[in-house]
């Protein structure tokens, strides 16, 4: 697994690849799970998780906390919460922007 620095805040865009064939999912966080790494995968699918870490990030002048999944196909995931010992179920739909709130 590559090493990311995730004790800075990110100040910089993240790209979305959404369109007829995917959409994207951002998780709201409290500063609380900075640098955790949060896992989505397919519902029925567990094995084959995704991972990506929550940052600090910046935007018009506010910190806030985020995971972004850029690209998943439409459909019904399982999202891996720390701590929890049964995954959250979220639907993406093509060309949309999905928010789940864990604040």
């Amino acid at each position: 697994m590559d090493e990311h620095d995730t004790s800075k805040t990110h100040h910089g865009f993240v790209m979305v690849d959404i369109g007829e064939e995917a959409g994207a999912l951002i998780v709201h966080t409290g500063s609380d799970l900075q640098g955790i790494e949060i896992e989505i995968s397919p519902a029925g699918m567990d094995e084959a998780r995704q991972h990506v870490a929550i940052l600090q990030r910046m935007m018009n002048g506010r910190s806030f906390w985020a995971a972004v999944f850029p690209s998943l196909a439409p459909g019904v995931y399982s999202l891996w919460r720390p701590g929890r010992p049964a995954p959250d179920q979220v639907s993406i739909s093509a060309a949309t922007i999905t928010e789940v709130d864990w604040r």
